[in-house]
């Protein structure tokens, strides 16, 4: 009856259920659930709703997933669906299904499920909180590298990956860049990826992030050396040529708000 119809009560409960952040309860609660774990699937998002924190390291998770991968997907993507933009993929579970033995199967089933999303922006924010945790940054990488050389084809997988490629660190990007190049050299494919971030922010003046972004195209330029790359080069010259004319145009306006 609880689990049923008393939402105040059934969280008092869960949160009993899950209030030790170890391996031991973790193991416990999946004994005792062993024959419903889609109940205690259900009470895992009920507590999770309304604490973010609860399970930050994932432990639950990932235990959940050892033994029920495809009914756990299916119900985290539902809910990060239905309560799209109001939690932090800083403080995704699903951020740490690095630790688990299964990394590369659970990725594989998880891409395959957010496929039949139409949106690709609501795709790209559930692939976000699997990248959002660098603890696991070998791993991301390995399982990355992997995914560009068996689909660098398939421009919609490209341009979806690249996405959340383009928000990592400079040397990140130019390493999956580069990765991608070596494997195809189709511009029509490179012309639709994203090779920075989306959004700047600064401090001051704007002008040595300009420069940061000029200088990250002409590391481009390196990998776009043979002839085959020929409209891949004019492409980012153009956009360093068009960076060095509107850092001119920032100065010049950033003269004259500090001095007039």
């Amino acid at each position: 009856e609880v689990y049923c119809h008393d939402e105040q009560m059934i969280y008092i409960f869960t949160n009993l259920l899950f209030w030790r952040h170890d391996a031991e309860n973790a193991d416990f609660l999946i004994n005792v659930f062993s024959n419903n774990i889609n109940m205690l699937i259900d009470l895992y998002f009920k507590v999770y709703k309304i604490e973010q924190y609860f399970d930050y390291k994932g432990l639950y998770f990932n235990k959940i997933l050892n033994i029920a991968e495809e009914k756990l997907l299916d119900k985290y993507i539902r809910f990060r669906m239905d309560n799209n933009g109001y939690y932090s993929n800083d403080n995704e579970p699903i951020r740490h299904i690095w630790n688990s033995d299964f990394y590369e199967d659970v990725l594989d089933k998880f891409l395959i499920r957010i496929s039949s999303i139409t949106v690709m922006y609501k795709r790209q924010y559930l692939l976000e909180g699997i990248f959002s945790e660098e603890e696991y940054i070998h791993k991301q990488d390995k399982w990355m590298k992997e995914y560009i050389e068996k689909n660098n084809r398939d421009v919609d997988r490209m341009v979806e990956i690249f996405n959340i490629i383009s928000e990592f660190k400079e040397s990140r990007r130019l390493k999956f860049i580069q990765i991608f190049l070596n494997h195809n050299s189709d511009f029509s494919i490179f012309d639709k990826l994203s090779l920075t971030s989306s959004s700047m922010s600064w401090s001051g003046s704007e002008v040595p992030l300009i420069e940061d972004r000029i200088n990250f195209y002409k590391k481009v330029e390196e990998f776009l050396k043979d002839i085959k790359y020929l409209r891949h080069r004019i492409k980012i010259e153009n956009k360093i040529n068009g960076l060095k004319k509107y850092k001119e145009s920032i100065k010049e306006r950033e003269f004259l708000d500090n001095y007039i």
